[in-house]
């Protein structure tokens, strides 16, 4: 990473001082695009020091140079487990200073959720997520970070860090969309979509099943896509077989008519999502496949989810959002739905998919 391996708290603070906000929840300093302040500095000094691991899609560049977040951890500090409701795959570089990183993904869902249990929510859902969701977890994997070192996770990731020094700890964090973790997503799809912290991947997974990629929006920064505009309303996914939808999908977008798509007629991410044996190409058997699994999935969240509710699974994310921090039906929702995920566990002893 070059000479920015060096710099401390104080280096950023003297050059970067009116970018510098405070969270006022956590107390965490951070420096964040979205914030406003002199970003163009922070832009300089990140494009000066850092360079793209050689395995990664130049593209990603962009948002490494103008899209980065500066985080700073007081001596001994931490933050608690929690998700963030990210679609890219997320890297996070140690700057300065010693931590200590905690990853795992998701637990399984049976039921859908419309109230967000990992990420930001009323006061109340919070201090009951920390109370019961989050008391016994158990991270997959632990990691020990100095200073030149970088962690992965993709979306769905459950993460938490310590500082373990009597420093500031100093990490950037950078979040990359090329590409988008698909084969992920569709492995562990069930619990993805039954999971509102992870509701603005939904419509993502949605446009991947009727081959297509969701279009970015320059508007709105390098890490946003274009207002969701469902293809099917919950009506019309309760009432269809699939098959037919599935069958005349395929054959419009198969444009040689050869019985495979290849990249040449689907996006690369569309692609890896239906990709079940991993040769570059999809059939007819593993989109159906793909197609099945995912309108099962749809049709089970409108079926259990409470009608006065249904129409939040299909919400714009920040509409979402918004109704999560104030709603406290959804909350109510959730701690009834987790209770009979109980009672359900005890009797369903078979795979996520």
């Amino acid at each position: 990473i070059g000479p920015m391996g060096r710099w401390t708290y104080s280096d950023f603070k003297r050059e970067l001082r009116d970018s510098i906000v405070v969270d006022p929840n956590t107390g965490s300093h951070h420096v964040d695009h979205a914030e406003g302040g002199d970003t163009a500095a922070f832009s300089r000094i990140v494009g000066r020091h850092t360079h793209l691991p050689h395995f990664m899609d130049a593209r990603n560049r962009d948002a490494q140079v103008h899209a980065s977040e500066l985080w700073f951890t007081a001596p001994q500090g931490s933050v608690d487990p929690h998700i963030c409701n990210d679609l890219e795959t997320t890297f996070a570089l140690q700057i300065a200073g010693h931590r200590m990183w905690q990853i795992g993904l998701l637990p399984p869902r049976r039921l859908p959720f419309t109230a967000y249990l990992f990420d930001s929510g009323s006061p109340e859902s919070v201090k009951w997520r920390d109370e019961n969701l989050l008391k016994n977890w158990q991270p997959l994997y632990e990691a020990e970070l100095f200073a030149g070192d970088a962690i992965f996770w993709g979306p769905g990731f459950i993460h938490s860090t310590r500082n373990v020094d009597d420093e500031i700890a100093t990490s950037m964090t950078v979040r990359f969309q090329f590409p988008l973790a698909a084969q992920l997503v569709r492995t562990f799809l069930p619990r993805l979509r039954r999971t509102a912290d992870m509701h603005e991947l939904w419509h993502v997974i949605h446009s991947w099943v009727m081959l297509s990629c969701p279009k970015r929006n320059p508007a709105e920064g390098t890490s946003s896509f274009e207002k969701y505009d469902p293809l099917y309303t919950p009506d019309v996914l309760v009432a269809a077989t699939g098959v037919e939808l599935a069958m005349e999908r395929f054959h419009q977008t198969d444009a040689d008519n050869n019985g495979l798509l290849t990249a040449s007629e689907v996006c690369q991410d569309a692609l890896d999502f239906c990709d079940f044996d991993k040769d570059g190409s999809v059939s007819m058997h593993e989109y159906m496949r793909v197609f099945q699994l995912w309108l099962a999935l749809e049709q089970h969240t409108i079926q259990e989810t409470p009608s006065n509710l249904r129409a939040f699974h299909y919400q714009d994310p920040e509409e979402l959002r918004e109704l999560n921090e104030g709603s406290r039906k959804m909350f109510q929702h959730a701690v009834e739905l987790l209770q009979r995920e109980d009672f359900y566990e005890q009797r369903h002893v078979h795979s996520e998919i």
